[in-house]
């Protein structure tokens, strides 16, 4: 996972403010190694606060599951969408339970971060170390998670993130490599598609 700060709108957890480590027993080594980048990426930024990940970019965390109905009424893919933007929300907008897609497949453990019937999953152990920040709004509801025949369960604790923070800080006359477009949308100057 690359991190980098941004100055464009970011979801995220706000840092320590002491900007010490978290302790990371329990955390994968492929999380350990994020949360390290994290933090030297913080040590050097002289106090930034929004951080961009390009975890989803990893296709490997983007699980086939899937979910009942919603008790809001609310559909998967607008949860996803409410969530990416950064909007507060209650347990009652995630699901409880989701369950894999394909019955021929045996899901195995979770990663530390995964996406899953459109919700944002940690594991307890990742869930522990976001606990140590200021959360602000975001908050981490429980979710199981279970085969196709909805009733052996995945192995694992997980939770879902709900990034209920929304920062937009930025700056299109100090970003000489950006251009706006008449659309609102942001247009790579150096690289126009």
């Amino acid at each position: 996972m690359s991190l980098t700060p941004v100055s464009i709108a970011a979801h995220g957890v706000r840092c320590r403010s002491d900007g010490s480590p978290p302790p990371l027993s329990g955390v994968s080594m492929r999380m350990r190694t994020e949360l390290q980048e994290i933090t030297a990426a913080m040590t050097q930024s002289k106090g930034a606060r929004v951080w961009a990940s390009r975890a989803f970019m990893d296709s490997t965390r983007i699980t086939a599951f899937t979910a009942d109905p919603l008790p809001t009424g609310m559909g998967l893919g607008q949860m996803a969408e409410l969530n990416e933007a950064g909007e507060r929300m209650s347990a009652e907008h995630f699901p409880k339970e989701i369950f894999a897609k394909y019955p021929d497949k045996k899901e195995k453990k979770r990663a530390d971060l995964v996406l899953a019937a459109g919700a944002v999953l940690v594991s307890a152990a990742c869930a522990d170390v976001l606990r140590q920040f200021d959360l602000g709004h975001s908050s981490l509801y429980p979710i199981r998670l279970f085969q196709h025949d909805r009733k052996t369960p995945v192995e694992g604790e997980y939770f879902c993130l709900n990034i209920g923070e929304r920062k937009d800080a930025f700056l299109p006359g100090h970003s000489p490599l950006v251009r706006v477009l008449g659309s609102g949308a942001f247009e790579d100057a150096a690289n126009p598609e």
